[in-house]
């Protein structure tokens, strides 16, 4: 009969105290829940998630009847277009199938409200994944509701709300842009986060950026930065970095979608 292996003692003493570190993480995602909650409310919306909703619903109609909504038109915005090809919509079509249970204005407001309300999760998780100690990535993480920018249409929290612009579709992307930089930098590091790294990274390309970020990150100057951080590791490393770095870029790069 297999014996059971003995729970290493150092291990059992460490992981108890690293959940203490995410417990003002948990504190503040509740607190914010808590504040937003008048987001569940369903009215109509006077800024761009009257459109994103629209994606939603019109996705929505397309799945029930059997079909793929990067392959319909989508009549609704200006002339018509083929908007789930040339537009950032993966979070439309994965919220149309929790529509398909809860319906649309549910789905929409719910997604918005989790979205916002647990981004310090987000960036703990990212900030543990890149390297940091457990008290930095819970500092960031307890700061990041702060976050503002001149322009009011970064990752603070009015580009989401109600009444603010409803950026919505730049939500889902403000989720996977800290795992994006965390996975390519220790892409560079070690040779198993590689895949994930370029899965990551390519399936980032069909959510939204901030303006001024989108056209730095299309032109490769963030999908470098991890490469050029590993000048610091020591001549011996560098030339594996670079390919490593270069590697990542160019397979985004082949992997992103078009248009």
């Amino acid at each position: 009969m297999r014996q059971e292996r003995p729970a290493d003692p150092e291990t059992s003493r460490t992981a108890v105290p690293g959940l203490w570190w995410l417990l003002p993480v948990v504190a503040t995602c509740g607190i914010l829940l808590a504040l937003l909650r008048s987001e569940l409310v369903q009215l109509p919306y006077l800024n761009d998630s009257a459109m994103h909703g629209e994606m939603v619903r019109f996705a929505l109609a397309k799945i029930r009847n059997g079909h793929f909504p990067p392959d319909s038109w989508f009549p609704f915005l200006n002339l018509g277009s083929p908007q789930y090809l040339h537009y950032q919509s993966l979070g439309a079509m994965l919220t149309a199938l929790l529509a398909w249970a809860i319906g649309v204005g549910r789905a929409f407001t719910l997604t918005t409200w989790l979205l916002v309300g647990c981004w310090p999760l987000c960036v703990y998780a990212a900030g543990r994944l890149f390297g940091l100690r457990r008290g930095a990535a819970m500092t960031a993480a307890v700061l990041s509701p702060f976050v503002s920018s001149f322009t009011g249409v970064g990752y603070e929290q009015i580009s989401y709300l109600w009444s603010g612009y409803g950026l919505w579709s730049q939500l889902w992307a403000m989720w996977t842009l800290p795992f994006a930089w965390a996975l390519s930098w220790r892409a560079v590091e070690e040779r198993r986060f590689v895949v994930a790294c370029r899965h990551c990274r390519s399936g980032h390309g069909r959510f939204p950026l901030p303006d001024r970020l989108s056209g730095f990150w299309r032109s490769g100057g963030v999908r470098a930065r991890p490469a050029l951080a590993a000048t610091g590791q020591g001549r011996t490393r560098l030339p594996r970095s670079w390919r490593r770095g270069r590697t990542l870029c160019l397979g985004t790069r082949a992997a992103r979608p078009r248009g």
